[in-house]
């Protein structure tokens, strides 16, 4: 049920009021309404829920919309009317070849459904973004209403458009976690009569991510967990490019080390003729690991959201543990510890699908716990002291705990699932709950 919010908010940022700031680059497209014009040919736009305000050369009417282009110049944005837009949001079909002729795209049912699409969404884009959105939805075996919205992403996140992009953003949206994956296809690499010795260091080594993952629960292991989960990222591939720069800069320094990662013994299984089911599943989690690596950082403005997917083994079930991270960098390019909020996100074996929403302002923590299950009271009680005491002892301090039992879990209602296109935010007043004040 949690796992599309988890997905969206992956994706987007914690907080959908960190996304209204716009970042306007001179070439980008864009539609907009006029909702004020001053003397100096100046005028103020609404776009995407912004209001910013710019010059233009042109006689506009307010309340009206437009394509406009951005030009380059500092100051205030410069924007150029490329075509008027009719009330719906669409351009007629007159207006549409007009645009598609000064853009230079080729106008035909898939561009103007395109086009449409990011008018509807007020999404700025290249002409260059637009042509490559359309040559990979023409490629892609993707319904073109999925297509759209991973087309939208990749143009807000500024990723290159390109079929691989494509297939790395579907497979966090539709596809299974990073922990079952690994464990299917080492059931897979089990069986195979294939003995290259690619293969097998790829077993080896997702065997051992898996041992790693294990998680036993005791104190020690407890300690450790930040390093564990360092150790994870690092085999697994999460910074595979980085490592390869890194080891071609200090003269093959932990070459060894790179190669035997899970990416990089994925590409190198994908030059091996396979059979098509194995063949599917290495693609898959190549797909799925790249996608990590596209979405873990995003900058709005002064924030910055870190989000990363770990495998791990809870009593014997894979799962994977979503952490993500938002707040102000500082100098040394952390972020502050004082100010910031964390939220994660795990499948356990009784307690199911679970969000944790950590908030912390001048190190208060404030918790808020969702759960489809009963508050389980007894032990809250229990573990509330220790969590305490633990804050402590890093020099923060509990404020209050909060679980949220969502309402669908009551009324039992089938047909009541979140959609994927809700965020945390939007929903959260789907839930109820009691507060633990400390």
């Amino acid at each position: 049920m949690f796992q599309s919010i988890m997905v969206d908010s992956f994706i987007k940022g914690l907080d959908p009021i960190d996304q209204k700031s716009i970042s306007l680059n001179p070439g980008q497209i864009f539609n907009g309404k006029i909702i004020k014009i001053y003397p100096g040919q100046l005028a103020t736009l609404i776009m995407n829920g912004v209001t910013l305000t710019a010059k233009l050369e042109a006689a506009l009417i307010v309340g009206k919309r437009y394509w406009f282009q951005v030009e380059p110049g500092d100051g205030i944005p410069k924007l150029k009317v490329i075509e008027s837009v009719r009330e719906n949001g669409k351009s007629d079909s007159r207006a549409s070849e007009n645009l598609f002729s000064r853009i230079g795209v080729l106008s035909n049912r898939l561009t103007e459904t395109v086009i449409n699409y990011l008018a509807k969404e007020e999404i700025a884009f290249s002409v260059a973004q637009m042509k490559h959105g359309v040559e990979i939805l023409q490629n892609v075996k993707i319904p073109t209403e999925e297509g759209l919205a991973i087309l939208k992403v990749l143009i807000e996140r500024d990723l290159p458009i390109t079929s691989e992009t494509f297939l790395a953003v579907k497979s966090v949206i539709e596809g299974k976690g990073l922990s079952i994956q690994l464990h299917e296809l080492s059931e897979m690499l089990q069986v195979i009569k294939e003995n290259h010795p690619v293969l097998q260091q790829l077993h080896h080594t997702i065997q051992i991510i898996l041992k790693e993952a294990t998680i036993k629960g005791d104190q020690n292991e407890v300690n450790h967990f930040p390093t564990k989960i360092a150790m994870l990222i690092t085999r697994i591939g999460l910074q595979y490019e980085r490592d390869v720069l890194q080891s071609i800069i200090q003269n093959g320094e932990n070459r060894e080390e790179v190669l035997l990662q899970v990416k990089s013994l994925l590409i190198k299984s994908q030059q091996i003729y396979l059979p098509s089911k194995l063949q599917e599943k290495i693609n898959s989690i190549l797909h799925r690991i790249t996608a990590q690596q596209l979405l873990s950082v995003n900058h709005e403005g002064p924030i910055t959201n870190y989000a990363v997917a770990i495998p791990l083994v809870l009593s014997g079930i894979p799962t994977d543990l979503s952490i993500q991270w938002q707040g102000k960098k500082q100098r040394n390019g952390e972020l502050d510890p004082d100010h910031c909020r964390i939220l994660f996100y795990i499948n356990l074996e009784h307690l199911k699908e679970t969000v944790i929403d950590v908030q912390i302002q001048n190190r208060i923590v404030s918790l808020h716990i969702i759960n489809e299950n009963v508050k389980p009271i007894k032990l809250i009680s229990y573990l509330q002291p220790l969590l305490k005491e633990g804050l402590l002892n890093l020099d923060y301090q509990l404020s209050s705990i909060k679980w949220t039992q969502s309402i669908q879990s009551k009324t039992k209602d089938k047909k009541n699932v979140l959609h994927q296109e809700n965020t945390y935010v939007q929903t959260s007043k789907a839930y109820q709950g009691v507060d633990i004040r400390i």
